[in-house]
């Protein structure tokens, strides 16, 4: 889809007002904006899997549920640096305290029992994940839950982040080649404990994927501010996501996926941190793969996206390696990777 935009985005020429490109989700979430588009998108996704795997009502009853929403932190820039009324409630905060129920609310669209003290949400953005990821492992650990659904949803063709990103220079036009191309999305997995009785299974009986290692970060600066992006916290998370055997692999068996998204700034922080990775591990010539060429920027949904995408490819047999690593970044500074292996062994 084509934005044909006002000069928000840019000037004017001759051949028309500057053009946004985005993708959107057709025929699911049309018509719907802020948390209603959440909610909507979501319930599909959630849907789509109980169809591939189905949970009994008393399997529910003992099922966790961790969402991951966006941050609003290109809002918040935005925000702090307009001349309007800076008092109120920032708009993080209006979405945190709009979406702070999403979960339950999921739950009771696609019609699953699962109780209220096993639901969280996280408004983490695209790094959020590691943190869903990590969630939903403490939850089974604990004993809490037998299960755990994980998913991210996040809309970035919504007006208000559209015109955020705009104002930020953020967005890919036909006048700013270095920019994000807006998407949307959402996608959920599920995790079981290896000696579950019925793990998730590919047709062969055996587990589509392992979860290796869930890490999170965090950098004060983030990638909205004036400094440059340095890439030691996605460095760090990155590192600290891989166990010492990979460390002493020559080179690392293994294949990534990542969160360019188009954006000078984010292209700067990954190339500062594929520098320090470097520095421990020999990484040679992995194989990368970048979500957002084909589906643009989901925010808070990509990294789940990705971890689907993963599990896909080791069941469908045409994964590079046995071990997937993603890496995923937050405009508001947290850093994430997940680690995946192969279900086949």
């Amino acid at each position: 889809m084509d934005f044909r935009t006002q000069a928000l985005f840019g000037s004017e020429t001759l051949d028309g007002p500057p053009i946004v490109f985005g993708h959107v989700v057709r025929e699911v979430a049309e018509g719907f904006a802020g948390p209603g588009k959440a909610l909507v998108l979501g319930a599909a996704a959630l849907q789509n899997l109980m169809r591939r795997r189905g949970l009994s009502h008393r399997e529910l009853r003992h099922t966790g549920l961790v969402v991951n929403l966006s941050d609003a932190a290109v809002q918040d820039a935005d925000a702090r640096g307009s001349s309007s009324d800076v008092h109120g409630a920032s708009p993080s905060a209006a979405w945190r305290a709009r979406t702070a129920s999403l979960a339950q609310r999921l739950a009771d669209m696609a019609e699953m029992p699962i109780p209220g003290q096993l639901q969280a949400v996280r408004h983490a953005g695209n790094a959020g994940m590691s943190l869903a990821v990590a969630d939903a492992m403490t939850m089974i650990r604990d004993g809490r839950a037998e299960r755990c659904l994980v998913g991210g949803v996040d809309s970035r063709v919504e007006p208000g982040f559209l015109k955020a990103a705009a104002r930020l220079r953020l967005l890919r036009t036909n006048e700013n080649p270095v920019g994000l191309v807006p998407g949307e999305g959402a996608a959920f997995f599920l995790i079981e404990p290896i000696d579950s009785r019925r793990a998730p299974t590919a047709p062969t009986g055996a587990p589509l994927a392992f979860i290796e290692s869930a890490v999170s970060a965090g950098d004060p600066v983030g990638l909205l501010s004036e400094a440059t992006p340095n890439g030691d916290a996605l460095a760090r998370a990155v590192l600290g996501s891989l166990s010492p055997r990979h460390v002493v692999e020559r080179p690392m068996s293994a294949w990534l996926i990542g969160d360019l998204n188009g954006t000078e700034r984010r292209a700067m922080e990954w190339g500062g941190a594929l520098m320090r990775v470097r520095e421990k591990i020999d990484i040679g010539g992995l194989s990368c793969w970048f979500p957002a060429t084909s589906f643009g920027d989901t925010g808070a949904a990509s990294a789940a996206m990705a971890l689907c995408m993963a599990a896909r490819a080791f069941e469908r047999g045409y994964a590079p390696a046995r071990r997937c690593v993603i890496w995923m970044s937050s405009e508001g500074g947290a850093k994430g990777a997940v680690v995946l292996h192969g279900g086949s062994g």
